[in-house]
């Protein structure tokens, strides 16, 4: 309770009715302010936002899902994870290369593709990867990627739809090759595939 700063004096009868009006006055903005700012804290706490200061990006991470940050090898030197999140909140889960074995026993063949990526996913899953490709261009200007969103990488549909295969976008942005990865599996629910697309219509990078 805030204390009345209001200095004492003899007062009359009126003099003191008007001073415990103040005072009540006063009492009352701080209980106020006090209710006002435990609210602000609650809606400031209330979503559950994954930032990467590494990577610069913003995402609002839907209840359930996990995010991980990387540097993370997916394949051999050149697929580097930057950040990736998934509906089953597994900690820690990045789709990686598969060892697709080999007739040779001094040479191991291994490969990463969108189907890959997919069949790593579990039934009723939603993936989603930034990876840095690490990849010469293959044209000698490519067009530098300058939206702060993802709304220039995929059109919004039906995730899964998109069957056995991951969806992969490549793009330039600062100098560097990404890749955007996204996979729904066919029999996630409505509930995951909305909060996939909320979850990519979240998506800020912040330079």
């Amino acid at each position: 309770m805030i204390k009345c700063l209001i200095p004492y004096y003899p007062q009359t009868a009126q003099q003191a009715g008007f001073f415990r009006h103040v005072r009540g006055i006063i009492e009352y903005l701080g209980v106020f302010g006090a209710i006002l700012t435990l609210l602000l804290l609650v809606a400031c706490n209330s979503g559950n936002k994954f930032c990467s200061d590494k990577y610069h990006i913003e995402v609002e991470l839907p209840p359930g899902w996990a995010a991980v940050e990387g540097p993370e090898n997916l394949f051999s030197l050149r697929y580097e994870g930057l950040v990736a999140f998934n509906s089953w909140g597994q900690n820690d889960f990045w789709a990686r290369a598969v060892d697709m074995g080999s007739s040779d026993k001094y040479t191991a063949s291994i490969a990463y593709s969108a189907s890959l990526v997919a069949s790593q996913i579990p039934s009723g899953g939603a993936y989603v990867a930034l990876v840095n490709t690490d990849s010469p261009p293959y044209i000698d200007s490519p067009t530098e990627y300058e939206l702060n969103d993802l709304s220039g990488l995929y059109q919004p549909h039906d995730w899964r739809e998109v069957g056995a295969s991951a969806y992969f976008k490549t793009f330039y942005r600062n100098g560097s090759e990404f890749q955007l990865e996204i996979y729904c599996h066919p029999d996630a629910s409505d509930e995951t595939l909305a909060e996939l697309n909320d979850l990519l219509l979240s998506w800020r990078f912040l330079r």
